[in-house]
């Protein structure tokens, strides 16, 4: 199991929800109470300043981060 961090951010605004352990982003992303969808880096560069979305990120040295866009 890896651990990761939750934060939600609408409008710029960075809110840290929680820790949790799972074995993939994806995992962490389905038990999360908003419907969401992962997104990419040309979608994200659209959605970082106005939209509503969760980041994961993997707790390990190097772990990677995952938007995923609220809909």
């Amino acid at each position: 199991m890896k651990t990761f961090e939750v934060t939600i951010t609408e409008n710029w605004i960075e809110k840290m929800l929680d820790y949790q352990t799972g074995l993939t982003h994806l995992e962490i992303a389905n038990t999360l109470p908003l419907r969401n969808k992962r997104i990419f880096n040309e979608r994200f560069r659209e959605i970082e300043k106005t939209g509503k979305y969760y980041r994961i990120t993997e707790m390990s040295k190097g772990g990677k981060s995952f938007i995923f866009e609220i809909n």
